[in-house]
């Protein structure tokens, strides 16, 4: 079952209403798909072919054809993301649902919320984790490993390389030490947005993750890391 992962943000995020008109949404940019189906919340993935003012045409997953079916009229849940920037958590009616393969829908924008983190001063990095995999959604499928570099870290989130074409919603697990530390860290971070990038050969495609379940211990290595890096540019006159 598509799992809620809203309450996965952790306390500290700022939320603000923005007008519409500041929302930053472009054609071809994912998003998670929030729709109410038989009393519960299905999540989906999704992309956005269009946008005229506060109306759009969106592409969604095939899976979530069954739950669009009764959608007209009713409203849904864009849950979008910028690299490194913010989370938008965004309110729409649907206007049509037109049937195809990947079923299309026609949106209308109600109310946009930008999700800022407080600790989402991000630095760069250049590291292999020791281990990495992408956690598999059925029970009886083993986790996959993957190969990633990570290229900039926040207390937030990540933005990595990965051997791999990964997907909106996927999980990943890391086990890393950063540079300087000698504190291992185990992650999960959620991957928000993918860039398919085919060279270097080696790292087909970059992702956008957002950490969840960060513990405390984690979470203050990490700002740690970030305060160092940024005192060492301060040092060196870069800052």
């Amino acid at each position: 079952r598509p799992r809620d992962w809203s309450s996965d943000v952790c306390s500290s995020d700022l939320r603000m209403k923005i007008t519409l008109a500041r929302v930053p949404l472009q054609p071809g940019q994912q998003f998670l798909l929030g729709v109410d189906h038989e009393g519960r919340r299905e999540w989906h993935d999704g992309k956005i072919l269009s946008r005229d003012g506060i109306q759009m045409r969106i592409e969604c997953a095939p899976e979530s054809d069954l739950a669009l079916q009764s959608a007209p009229g009713t409203e849904i849940i864009l849950d979008t993301w910028r690299l490194m920037d913010a989370r938008y958590v965004l309110r729409a009616r649907v206007l049509a649902v037109i049937p195809h393969e990947h079923p299309q829908v026609d949106v209308e924008l109600i109310e946009g919320t930008r999700v800022q983190h407080r600790e989402y001063f991000r630095v760069p990095i250049s590291l292999e984790p020791c281990h990495a995999w992408v956690e598999s959604r059925q029970p009886d499928v083993p986790d996959r490993q993957v190969r990633l570099h990570l290229r900039e870290i926040s207390a937030a989130g990540l933005r990595a390389r990965s051997s791999e074409l990964l997907s909106v919603t996927s999980v990943l697990r890391i086990d890393c030490t950063l540079p300087g530390s000698r504190v291992p860290l185990a992650l999960r971070a959620r991957v928000m947005r993918v860039l398919d990038e085919p060279v270097p050969f080696v790292w087909p495609c970059e992702v956008g993750a957002a950490f969840i379940d960060l513990s405390t211990r984690d979470r203050e290595e990490i700002i740690r890391f970030a305060l160092r890096l940024q005192a060492e540019d301060i040092r060196q006159g870069v800052m």
